[in-house]
């Protein structure tokens, strides 16, 4: 089931970042993104899960490295769950949303989600 999860994180930070790099040059409207924000929040919700189970099972005996980098995953996760879910919420109701959230928490989203994956993957 690991290997499962971890392979669907992958596909979808693949996607969120080949939408990313080639939106400038491809007009599809917005509608691509209205529809891959509902697996995007999923993969939101299961990093944070994630990567606070992971960060809350290591104990008081873990070393250094695994610490900061356990901790780092579950505060990257966080702060992606606030800006993700604040902008596409606001986007959702008609808000005006500045186009800046969104170029900051796509990479973000790539970044966590990726390396969660790429833990779960390796769990599997």
């Amino acid at each position: 089931m690991n290997r499962i999860l971890g392979g669907l994180h992958y596909l979808v930070a693949a996607v969120v970042a080949l939408f990313f790099v080639i939106g400038p040059f491809w007009d599809w409207g917005e509608s691509a993104w209205e529809v891959f924000n509902y697996f995007m929040a999923l993969a939101v919700l299961l990093s944070l899960y994630y990567a606070y189970t992971w960060k809350k099972g290591l104990g008081d005996d873990a070393d250094t490295k695994s610490y900061v980098h356990h901790k780092t995953l579950l505060l990257g996760a966080v702060v992606l769950a606030l800006w993700f879910f604040y902008t596409w919420f606001t986007d959702m109701q008609g808000g005006d949303v500045a186009e800046n959230l969104w170029l900051f928490s796509h990479p973000l989203f790539v970044l966590v989600t990726a390396c969660v994956g790429d833990k779960l993957w390796n769990q599997g």
